[in-house]
């Protein structure tokens, strides 16, 4: 009876040994171990960051350098010059360009320019290739062909350009105190 007793004691002993302290201690070793495998992953997303910082700068630098001027009339002839060029350089011809300043008071101040030019189809498509690959911010809202009803060798090209401002080029028509 006496050994019944003492089994029954180290039962007890033991029930509340693994109730209060092993399952406690194993449940924080678990999540120790989930937290070290998080941080694990952040320190290895934040070596990668740091191996590629000097590519993310010299892009950054890249994308300053070819940024349009803050002043909206410097950016309209930037782009206006851009475009006769690439024009040129793909022996198209510009029929007509309108620019036109978008503000607008939930996005970013940009440039819209309705562009008609009309040239061969390796031409057309070599102005569109310079406009997709260009340094600055410009995005080709809209492309309309056309074929020439008297020479099928000449296409006729429309497009809806815009190219960001920088946000203080806005030039709301107020006077800055």
């Amino acid at each position: 009876q006496r050994l019944l007793g003492y089994a029954a004691l180290l039962c007890a002993g033991l029930f509340l040994t693994d109730r209060f302290l092993l399952r406690p201690v194993v449940g924080w070793h678990r999540e120790r171990g989930r937290q070290i495998s998080k941080l694990r992953t952040e320190r290895a997303r934040a070596e990668a960051v740091l191996k590629n910082q000097a590519l993310y700068k010299a892009r950054m630098d890249e994308l300053l350098q070819h940024a349009p001027p803050t002043d909206p009339s410097a950016a309209e002839q930037m782009l206006l010059g851009a475009l006769k060029a690439w024009a040129e350089r793909a022996d198209i011809s510009i029929e007509s360009m309108r620019p036109r300043r978008v503000i607008e008071a939930k996005r970013q101040p940009e440039l819209e320019i309705r562009l008609a030019a009309r040239g061969p189809l390796e031409g057309l498509a070599h102005m569109l290739y310079d406009l997709e690959t260009a340094p600055q911010p410009i995005r080709i809202q809209r492309v309309d062909l056309s074929t020439d009803k008297h020479d099928k060798t000449q296409l006729d090209m429309a497009l809806d350009l815009s190219m960001l401002l920088a946000p203080d080029s806005a030039g709301s028509g107020k006077d800055k105190p």
